[in-house]
Formats: C-alpha cells, structure tokens, sequence
C-alpha cells in the first residue's frame, strides 16, 4: 500500500522500521512457540512483551492526541484511553504470573479492564473524526462515550457481576463471559465496517487498519477464551500468534497516521472550540 507522507517522521524511527520489527517479534514467537513447542515456559515473557507493545501502543496514541495528527484531537484520546485500559488487564496478568508466580485472582479488575477497553474505541470511531465538521466538539464526544459506556456497563453488570464477585460461579461466568465480550468485539468491527464505506483519504486508511486489527482480534480472542474455557491448551497455540499479531497491527495504526497527509480543511484543527 502506498503512503503518502507529510513530512519527516516525527517519532524517531522511518516507517519502515516497525514493520520489520514487529513482523521479526511473530516470526521469532512463531518458531518458539509453533515449531519448537516452548509456548509455556515463554508464557511469563510473552505476557511482559504483550505488555509493552500496549504500552507502545498507548503511548503513540497519546503523542498523536497531543499533536492533533490528523486534526483530531479528542479521536486519538479516546484510543489512548482504549489501549490503556487494555495495558492495565496485561499489567495484571504480568503482575501476577511473572513477579509472584501466581494466577490472577478471579475478582481482580482484569476482565471488566479488558470488557471495558473496546468502549472507548467504539467511540471515537463513532465521533466520525473523517467528516469535516464544526459541531464536534468535546461534549458531543463525551456524551457518545457515556451512552457506550452506560450500555455496555449495564450488561456486564446485569449478565457477569453476580457471578464474578457476589457469588462467584466459573461455569456460568466463564461462558457468559466469552459471549458477551465477542458480541462486544463483533459490534466494534461492524461500526468500523460501516464506517470505512464512507471515508476518503487518510481516514479510510485509518479505519482499515483499526478494521483489520479488530477483526483478528475478536477472531483469535473468541477462540482463545473458549479453549481456556474448555481447559485446552492456549499459549504457544495459533490463536495466541493471532492475538499478537492483532496487538502489533493495533500499535501500528498510530504510527501510521503520523504519516498520512492531512485532509484538506480550512480549519486550522477541526477540535478546536469555537
């Protein structure tokens, strides 16, 4: 794909050099894991790197926030705040598994930090940041990101909280679980479907990636959550290179916007109030 550039690359690095590193990182994780079987004693490391390329992820998405790329502002807030809620469930999981060798416990904030990063996400891509108008400004985000958040809040209170932390019961929770955060996944990959018809350049190039990276993911975080469910096997298997490689291409979708051209406005930053 062609990508037409705005300048220098302003974190350090040509584009180029993220790819390379990002597709060496699943190559490397795919011979360890799939041809020489050391999924589970790289487990606590997969976790840590994991991490960090949320982290990376996060970061990236908050220096796009600062600088308008693009010319939205309050968009990449609400992805910076998507990732980082998506950091926080691996920081758990690396908390835990790596510095006390131990299980994450069943009423930590893990799952409902995981359940609730897709929410921000649905909202920005709902704020429609590709149309060039004047009337988004900062409540009208934040009163779509409330309503999101209020539904979704609603069904994993009324379907999963009982059985998480009132009376805790793995065999309705697990399931109930897996279902509701695919239905979850499907519904950000649907509003990305409807919304990628209509963009035009750089937005549509944006959407495509959120839309690819989202797709793998529920795909690949669907089938994992049933094999952990089922008591199968999970790391070193392909859903878990799938999830990964969902990660690397979320942390390239920022990085990508920093060198696509700005669509042409008259307006200096469409986020600014007026």
């Amino acid at each position: 794909m062609k990508v037409t550039a705005s300048g220098p690359p302003r974190h350090g690095f040509s584009l180029s050099f993220w790819p390379s590193l990002l597709i060496g990182f699943l190559a490397i994780k795919a011979v360890l894991s799939l041809g020489l079987g050391l999924g589970d004693q790289l487990a606590p490391y997969g976790t840590s790197i994991y991490f960090a390329l949320l982290l990376l992820a996060t970061g990236f998405a908050i220096l796009n926030a600062v600088q308008r790329t693009q010319g939205r502002r309050v968009f990449w807030v609400f992805i910076a705040v998507g990732y980082g809620l998506w950091s926080l469930d691996q920081w758990l999981y690396v908390y835990y598994g790596f510095l006390r060798h131990t299980e994450v416990p069943d009423n930590s904030i893990a799952d409902p930090a995981l359940f609730l990063h897709l929410v921000p996400l649905m909202a920005a891509v709902a704020m429609l940041p590709h149309l060039n108008r004047y009337d988004q400004k900062a409540y009208r985000a934040s009163l779509t990101f409330f309503f999101l958040l209020v539904a979704w809040v609603f069904l994993y209170a009324f379907l999963l909280f009982p059985y998480q932390y009132l009376f805790a019961n793995p065999a309705i929770y697990n399931p109930r679980f897996t279902a509701l955060y695919g239905i979850e996944n499907l519904a950000l990959v649907l509003i990305l479907c409807l919304v990628v018809r209509g963009a035009r350049t750089p937005w549509n190039s944006i959407y495509s990636h959120l839309l690819g990276a989202s797709a793998l993911y529920a795909v690949s975080s669907t089938l994992a959550n049933m094999a952990i469910d089922l008591g199968k096997h999970y790391n070193g298997s392909l859903y878990s290179l799938a999830q990964n490689a969902a990660v690397c291409w979320f942390l390239w979708v920022p990085l990508h916007a920093r060198h696509l051209a700005r669509p042409s406005t008259s307006a200096e930053d469409l986020d600014a109030p007026r």
